[in-house]
């Protein structure tokens, strides 16, 4: 029988597929979980000053977020995640599909540089392998990192938008670099130097598409 862990594993990386290919939140069934696309960034800062804040809260200040949804910042690789619902949806459910969604970030973000590292190989004359890998390998990565990850911060305020209530909900997670390094390097200790290929997937890892891109 599966563990809730690996179980878990393979939920996230479904969530973080959708992610990759639609730039879109999974919408939950419950609690009126019916997501409104988020905003471009540039959309976003347009209206801005147009959308009155009805109430905020939570430790993370919405207002102050990074422009990528995954950084790399004093030792650790940190993935956001937003989500918009609306305004009456209950405020643990919004925020538990914002945190599903920074986690199918850093997934995402593990994804593109697996893929990264075997395509490299690949033009190296190696061995390289094909979608199959490429999600085994994001799975070992994400099954050793997941479980290590500390509390995740949130926020959330209710804005009004054309006449209606959108409550906007946000996630940080961060994982340790040298803790991720070490699942990487043990991932992929089939190639020639494992360790500077886990600074590698690092290195794409740093490199996160714009917060709220659709």
């Amino acid at each position: 029988m599966r563990s809730i862990s690996s179980l878990y594993i393979i939920f996230a990386l479904s969530i973080g597929c959708a992610a990759e290919q639609n730039r879109k939140p999974v919408p939950s069934g419950a609690d009126k979980q019916v997501k409104v696309p988020p905003p471009s960034p540039a959309s976003a800062e347009a209206r801005a000053s147009s959308e009155p804040v009805i109430d905020s809260g939570g430790e993370l200040d919405l207002a102050q977020l990074p422009a990528a949804t995954v950084t790399r910042m004093s030792g650790e690789i940190v993935a956001y995640g937003l989500a918009e619902s609306p305004g009456d949806s209950r405020l643990q459910a919004a925020l538990e599909l914002a945190d599903a969604n920074a986690r199918a970030e850093l997934i995402g973000a593990i994804r593109v540089g697996v893929a990264a590292e075997l395509q490299a190989r690949t033009d190296e004359g190696q061995k390289g392998g094909g979608s199959t890998e490429i999600e085994q390998r994001t799975a070992q990565v994400a099954d050793g990192v997941l479980p290590a990850l500390g509390a995740a911060q949130h926020g959330w305020r209710k804005v009004r938008r054309n006449g209606e209530i959108i409550l906007i909900t946000g996630a940080r997670i961060a994982a340790r670099e040298d803790a991720l390094l070490q699942t990487l390097a043990a991932t992929l200790k089939g190639s020639p130097d494992p360790a500077a290929r886990a600074h590698a997937v690092l290195e794409a890892m740093g490199q996160g598409k714009p917060l709220g891109a659709q």
